[in-house]
């Protein structure tokens, strides 16, 4: 499966703030919305991705140790900034970000993922079905050769 989102250093930028300084004094209302409308990404990806600035900032707890080249050079290069500094660009890069098509995006790959999902459900499903068939006729489905796909 494709990733739904490849994280650059804007992204990685946002992500070092949420760490350090939680939402606060962002345009957004809560990590679903960072993550989903700035991002373009999943809560779930945000999550691992502050795993990994924690680790790098030398946290003890809530962290990953997989970090990548742009997370560690993100931190180096503004872990420095104040508050208010780091605020600004972040405000800045996501006033220039397409909030509804990254939603949009996100949203469409879950439902792709979700109709993935069901179509391998409905497949086993119909594979049990027939094995079901072949023991009521007294044939045993694990010993069948299948020809066809």
């Amino acid at each position: 499966m494709q990733r739904l989102h490849t994280w650059d250093k804007d992204d990685t930028i946002l992500t070092l703030y949420y760490v350090k300084h939680d939402l606060k004094g962002l345009p957004v209302k809560d990590e679903k919305d960072l993550a989903e409308g700035v991002i373009g990404s999943t809560k779930a990806s945000l999550v691992m991705q502050a795993a990994n600035i924690r680790y790098v900032l030398g946290y003890d707890e809530g962290v990953l140790d997989c970090f990548s080249e742009i997370q560690k050079a993100v931190v180096d290069e503004y872990n420095t900034k104040s508050p208010e500094e780091l605020k600004d660009i972040c405000v800045n890069i996501i006033s220039k970000r397409d909030i509804d098509g990254n939603i949009q995006k996100v949203r469409a790959a879950q439902k792709a993922k979700e109709e993935e999902k069901l179509q391998k459900t409905k497949s086993l499903l119909k594979q049990q079905e027939l094995e079901d068939i072949f023991r009521k006729m007294g044939k045993d489905p694990s010993k069948m050769k299948k020809i066809i796909n």
